[in-house]
């Protein structure tokens, strides 16, 4: 009733590949933790991380970049390019909840190593970490609250009710711009955001959402866009 556990192996096509090389393989896991909760109140904790080795070849090679949350557009506005000579990546999350009645709050912070590996003495390949978070507040009218269950936030149940939120989120990956190049840079976001439900199944949703990218080749803000978003979800359950 109050913890949840997942662990997940993969890979590629599990055989050898054409030319001798051998497939990428994974493993990830994720626990969560529920240390309080009363009918109207929860406060989630949990924790995840998963360990990568690409495939075994020359073509050892990762990209990082992101949209600005928003899928109305294709730019990434960060953006590491291509880190080659990868031999492992490393990832962890930290993530957080907390619900009282109609009020919630939730963060979630996660850091990505990349170890690289070099054949050139002369040449090591330099290893590179990134890191991001977000926190975001919410409030729902009505006296309605958000559906929680096994571990992740489910389907709000909601009529002619209205929800405000607030979100910040950062994304720093600035440290590639000084391996090989490429944008690198580091992303800010703030949403203000408010849904309204008709019934369960029909709901209206706006964001605005305020950014900000910096290049840290220079150290000067490179990008400062700001995107509206309107939404109608209807669903069938």
């Amino acid at each position: 009733d109050n913890w949840t556990g997942d662990v997940a192996v993969f890979g590629q096509n599990a055989r050898v590949q054409d030319g001798g090389k051998e497939e990428g393989m994974g493993v990830s896991g994720r626990f969560t933790y529920v240390p309080w909760k009363t009918d109207n109140g929860i406060l989630h904790m949990g924790i995840w991380g998963s360990v990568e080795e690409p495939q075994n070849s020359t073509d050892e090679v990762v990209r990082f970049r992101a949209r600005p949350e928003s899928h109305v557009t294709s730019v990434r506005l960060v953006d590491t390019s291509t880190i080659d000579n990868v031999n492992e990546i490393m990832k962890l999350g930290l993530e957080g909840a907390w619900i009282m009645g109609s009020m919630a709050v939730q963060g979630e912070y996660i850091k990505t190593d990349v170890s690289r590996k070099t054949t050139d003495l002369l040449d090591p390949k330099v290893d590179v970490d990134f890191d991001g978070y977000y926190v975001q507040a919410s409030y729902l009218t009505g006296g309605n609250s958000r559906a929680y269950k096994g571990g992740a936030f489910g389907r709000t149940k909601a009529s002619d009710a209205w929800e405000f939120a607030v979100r910040y989120s950062t994304l720093d990956l600035a440290e590639q711009a000084g391996v090989i190049g490429g944008r690198g840079g580091e992303q800010n976001i703030i949403t203000l955001g408010v849904n309204y439900y008709i019934s369960p199944n029909l709901r209206f949703m706006a964001n605005y959402s305020d950014i900000e990218t910096k290049n840290y080749n220079d150290g000067s803000p490179e990008e400062n866009p700001s995107v509206l978003q309107f939404r109608v979800q209807y669903d069938f359950k």
